[in-house]
């Protein structure tokens, strides 16, 4: 069983990891070809990864089939469609995702999320609604480190996002019918809601109904910090704690219910009521991915007991693998599936082969940290980061989870229909719990290291480190444990030479219609600008951030607003609460030292100067902008902000003709900007225009186009290229250009 889904799932990834499902199918049929021809012991396995390969295509091309074509991106279409989940409303906006949709359009998407704008009217879940909306096809930020969204649309089945167009035409088709148990779970949040207003409730909401959307991000901050966000989420354990308590629950009521007793036998009356229990609490929890595995594995255990078969948890593991993998192909492409599962198998993995410890606390203490350590390269993967103190957050967080937390949360749930005052005492009772709980959580996540970065972006070196940890906690009696040092060489190298910086770097990072520019010398980093803001945070959070710590940047040395519009500076409060040693300069007085032409320094050899504006001039914000020069050797760099064609104009009079390598495009690439005189002064190399893709001020403009072609400039688009790279070597020598989406180009 075990070689069966690993198998399944390689010929998946194997087809998902190719631009062209066709191409990859292909390359998998030859690869299976050539193994049941050398290795026939091997044919069932070859058969299962093409059974999953073809899966996988079949996914792929259902997905572009139902994908929103991008030429009808500015067309308003009514659409009719089922309200799915629970909506969200935050800062007036309320996203709702509809499926079962049809449209006046040809295109008929499976799903889709919206936006809805200051909404008059507040959807429930299961109601079919009509909307006038405009939609567009799924995308994202391409930057190292930032959220995926393509690949959770991918994962997700959303073929279109938009917008509510006419608020007025919204219309209420019906009501929800039959058993929805989205609408079940909306009313016990809403009543849940309408109880308390406190802090905490949110987290309440978390783990009895898994609507995580009040949760803040400085609650979610302190779970990351110390690797405890599992216990806040509706997982596996959760599950299995609900299916626990049921099972001994029924096991003490059998004595009561003498009229079963002929008909089944108390083992099997005890697994089945802990199974509905279970599969009940998924259910309020929205089947969720964890929920999905943890009760396959618990049908499977049931069956595996009542049967009296032996070494059961492993196949349990296989079997909910491969049911998901056959009928929910695409999740096998989350996160979720990849840090549960794993999660699972680690636990299997250190209870196989080991000598017990007689005192249980000892026995916890040591498999919580071998389980820390087994799941930190998978952490370094998808995080670029790792908590050294999630062992001791967890031993004394699980407990309390598990043992008090989630029981009254269950409790309140199931009163509130029956006793509202019931309800309310408990759920009191549960936010002081947690409230506790955070308090403590935060005095760990204080402690000096607790979390580090570790950027891990080879497969090779994340499939070396999980070796390595497997190696480190390997049974005794294997005696593999004194070759993990060895092993670990590679990894250490790689770890202590990445990312290293020749000389300067240049980042012209994808942050949507906003610029923001990361400058690495090699021992100092500057930003040119911090990008605009995106719901309720700003794209240093989640952009440049992010970015920084793949790069293993925690500290900015110099920060550099070249204006104060919302586009270019909406991050700079939140990088000087969080850097206070920071150094600004700006061309408003007001949020830092002034960005005067002339004004210059060096660091490790790489010169930079401010060339606009002077104490004199005058104009409109975007022409005040703060133009930064950076020159080492025979690379030159030009950052413009937004001047336009006014401060062009003073930088050509004032003799300003350096020929450039890159520049960021003035004002992304407006239609005032540009301009002839200043393109053939300066000649760049490489232009890139810092601009959304199909953004609504139509930018780059094609007259603007043409005027960079007609001096022979490489253009670059972070909408379209995603973030762009440039590498200067120790000659001054512009070594290498890269951007985000070159060689990641997927089915997504």
């Amino acid at each position: 069983m075990l070689r069966v889904s690993l198998s399944l799932l390689a010929g998946q990834f194997a087809v998902y990891s190719i631009s062209s499902e066709l191409y990859g199918f292909l390359l998998l049929l030859i690869t299976v070809f050539i193994v049941c021809s050398w290795l026939p012991r091997l044919r069932l396995m070859a058969v299962a990864a093409v059974v999953g390969g073809v899966i996988a295509a079949l996914a792929i091309k259902q997905n572009n089939h139902h994908q929103w074509p991008d030429e009808m991106r500015s067309t308003e279409i009514t659409v009719v469609g089922v309200v799915d989940g629970l909506p969200e409303q935050s800062d007036g906006v309320l996203q709702l995702y509809l499926n079962e949709v049809t449209s006046s359009s040809v295109v008929q998407p499976r799903r889709i999320r919206l936006n809805w704008y200051r909404p008059t009217q507040t959807p429930k879940a299961g109601e079919r609604w009509q909307f006038s909306v405009r939609l567009k096809r799924p995308t994202g930020l391409g930057n190292p480190g930032s959220f995926d969204a393509q690949r959770h649309s991918f994962i997700t089945r959303v073929d279109a996002t938009g917008y509510v167009r006419s608020p007025a035409t919204a219309k209420r088709m019906s009501l929800a019918y039959g058993l929805s148990i989205d609408r079940i779970r909306q009313s016990l949040a809403e009543k849940i809601k309408a109880a308390s207003s406190g802090p905490t409730v949110p987290l309440v909401l978390g783990l009895a109904l898994g609507v995580n959307a009040g949760i803040t991000d400085a609650q979610w901050e302190v779970l990351r910090d110390t690797g405890t966000v599992h216990l806040l989420a509706i997982s596996g354990l959760h599950i299995g704690l609900v299916a626990t308590f049921a099972y001994f629950l029924a096991s003490a009521l059998w004595v009561l219910l003498a009229p079963l007793h002929s008909r089944c036998s108390k083992p099997a009356f005890a697994i089945v009521f802990g199974f509905l229990c279970a599969a009940c609490y998924a259910g309020l929890a929205g089947f969720s991915l964890p929920t999905q595995r943890a009760l396959i594995m618990l049908c499977v255990v049931g069956v595996g007991l009542l049967s009296r078969r032996s070494s059961i948890a492993s196949f349990a593991l296989c079997a909910a693998a491969l049911l998901i993998a056959v009928f929910d192909p695409t999740a096998v492409l989350s996160i979720g599936f990849t840090m549960s599962f794993s999660a699972v198998a680690l636990l299997i993995y250190l209870g196989q082969g080991r000598q017990h410890l007689s005192n249980k606390w000892l026995s916890a203490i040591r498999l919580q940290w071998q389980l820390s350590l087994l799941m930190l390269p998978l952490s370094a993967w998808f995080f670029g980061s790792g908590s050294l103190i999630s062992p001791v957050a967890n031993l004394l967080a699980v407990p309390f989870v598990g043992i008090l937390i989630v029981p009254l949360c269950i409790i309140t749930t199931l009163l509130v229909f029956i006793s509202p005052t019931l309800s309310g005492i408990t759920l009191q009772l549960a936010e002081h719990l947690l409230k506790w709980l955070m308090l403590g959580l935060q005095s760990v996540a204080s402690i000096p290291g607790g979390q580090i970065a570790l950027p891990i972006a080879a497969i090779s070196i994340l499939l070396v480190a999980l070796l390595v940890v497997a190696v480190m906690v390997a049974p005794l009696g294997l005696r593999l444990r004194r070759w993990s040092l060895v092993l670990l060489l590679p990894v250490a190298c790689y770890l202590y030479g990445l990312p290293t910086v020749k000389q300067l770097e240049v980042h012209v990072l994808d942050v949507g219609q906003g610029l923001s520019v990361a400058v690495f010398t090699k021992n100092h980093t500057l930003l040119f600008d911090t990008g605009g803001r995106f719901g309720g945070s700003t794209m240093m959070e989640r952009v440049v951030e992010p970015f920084l710590a793949t790069r293993r940047r925690s500290t900015v040395d110099t920060v550099v607003i070249s204006h104060a519009d919302e586009d270019h500076s909406a991050g700079l409060d939140y990088l000087i609460a969080s850097q206070p040693q920071l150094e600004v300069f700006a061309s408003d007085s007001d949020a830092g030292k002034f960005c005067t032409a002339g004004k210059s320094w060096q660091w490790d050899g790489v010169w930079f100067a401010f060339v606009h504006p002077t104490e004199y001039d005058k104009g409109s914000r975007n022409d005040q902008s703060c133009v930064l020069l950076i020159h080492y050797g025979e690379s030159r760099f030009l950052l413009t902000g937004d001047i336009e064609n006014s401060a062009e104009a003073k930088l050509v009079e004032r003799g300003f003709n350096l020929p450039i390598t890159v520049m960021t495009a003035p004002h992304h690439g407006s239609a005032t900007s540009s301009s002839a005189e200043f393109l053939q002064a300066l000649k760049p190399q490489h232009t890139v225009i810092p601009a959304g893709r199909h953004n609504r001020h139509g930018h780059p403009h094609v007259d603007v186009i043409k005027r960079y072609k007609a001096v022979g400039s490489q253009l670059w688009m972070t909408g379209t290229n995603g973030a762009v790279s440039f590498v200067v070597d120790q000659d001054g020598v512009l070594e290498k250009v890269d951007t985000y989406w070159k060689g990641r180009e997927s089915v997504f």
